[in-house]
């Protein structure tokens, strides 16, 4: 009964962040927010440009997709990395 309750209770980001060891370093707040800002990318990418018809073509050209945000992304990207680490960052 007490696994129900907690799954209605998340904690809060705060106990998240304390429970998992180095979560908060600087480091690794950039690398998700670049990881983020790459899958963001890829969608946008994949919105506009999806033409494919057949899976083959799909698989291949979202592979495609991730490849190319992944490596936009790293090189600075749109800059939304920057910010969401920026407002990630303890005050």
């Amino acid at each position: 009964m007490t696994e129900k309750l907690a799954l209605l209770n998340p904690p809060a980001a705060g106990d998240l962040r304390r429970s998992v060891p180095g979560s908060d370093s600087p480091g690794r707040v950039l690398e998700a927010a670049r990881d983020f800002e790459a899958l963001l990318i890829g969608q946008l990418l994949k919105g506009m440009l999806d033409e494919s018809e057949d899976a083959a073509g799909a698989i291949s050209m979202d592979l495609g997709y991730e490849h190319f945000a992944q490596a936009l992304a790293s090189q600075g990207g749109l800059g939304l990395a920057r910010l969401v680490a920026q407002g990630l960052e303890k005050p």
